[in-house]
């Protein structure tokens, strides 16, 4: 654990500057786009509506940001492979360090704009406190089990990526996105077949209570929050995937690392 934390502070100490820009960056787009279309473009566009808007897209692409930091600070890392090959920590706790980093990361900038969105909110109804937890909760809790779903599986095209480019050069990220195409629409497949049907879309449901905490703020700018049902043994079968994937990614990433 000692040494886990230690390498947490190195992320920590590579990759703060980003965090830091991204997050005040976000903000200013949030609050600075609103008021500038309030004041000069269209007089009719509410600026709150806006200000919600926007930072309810920028909280749910987040993870998008955070992946390509990911990747990007793996391939600067591999700069210096001699680092990775003679340090006394085991792949699995570099490369996990680096995804515990990244989902910190991206908690921390959800929850910035989550609090945006509620400030916008105060001005424009009765809500109560509990309402505005369970609002960021709801919230955050979705920028979580998304990123705990892409992190590993940007790491396994990464790997993907590195593997092809000793052999294909340049043209090894045409095959990573043809390969995220097929992934993509095996995911779409498989999730809308009746095999699926049967086996998964049973049983007690998980999701209710995310429906019921972004609603009543939704609801104060005339937007309603659609979800669809998930179920407990949806959320049983996507951990043990998730698993199979990081476990997977790690093997893997390691062997293409010391080839």
């Amino acid at each position: 654990m000692k040494r886990l934390l230690g390498l947490l502070k190195k992320e920590w100490q590579v990759q703060y500057k980003w965090l830091f820009t991204t997050g005040i960056l976000s903000i200013l787009l949030t609050v600075v786009i609103p008021f500038l279309i309030d004041k000069y473009v269209d007089s009719t566009i509410n600026q709150a509506n806006a200000i919600f808007a926007i930072a309810s897209i920028l909280s749910f692409l987040t993870f998008l940001i955070v992946c390509i930091q990911f990747v990007k600070n793996l391939n600067q890392e591999l700069r210096h492979t001699d680092i990775w090959l003679h340090s006394t920590a085991p792949f699995y706790q570099l490369i996990g360090a680096k995804l515990l980093f990244s989902i910190f990361s991206n908690l921390i900038l959800v929850f910035v704009m989550t609090i945006v969105m509620v400030i916008t909110v105060m001005s424009k109804s009765q809500l109560t406190f509990l309402q505005d937890i369970k609002f960021m909760v709801a919230i955050n809790y979705i920028a979580f089990i998304s990123i705990i779903f892409v992190l590993p599986l940007a790491l396994v095209l990464y790997t993907c990526f590195l593997k092809l480019k000793k052999r294909l050069g340049k043209f090894a990220i045409i095959l990573v996105f043809i390969l995220l195409t097929f992934i993509s629409y095996l995911f779409v497949k498989i999730s809308t077949s009746d095999l699926y049907d049967k086996f998964f879309l049973q049983g007690p449901t998980t999701s209710e209570w995310i429906v019921n905490s972004i609603q009543p703020i939704s609801k104060i700018f005339d937007t309603v929050f659609i979800m669809d049902d998930i179920y407990l043994r949806e959320d049983i079968l996507s951990l043990l995937v998730t698993l199979f994937i990081i476990i997977f990614g790690i093997k893997w990433y390691e062997k293409v690392v010391k080839e």
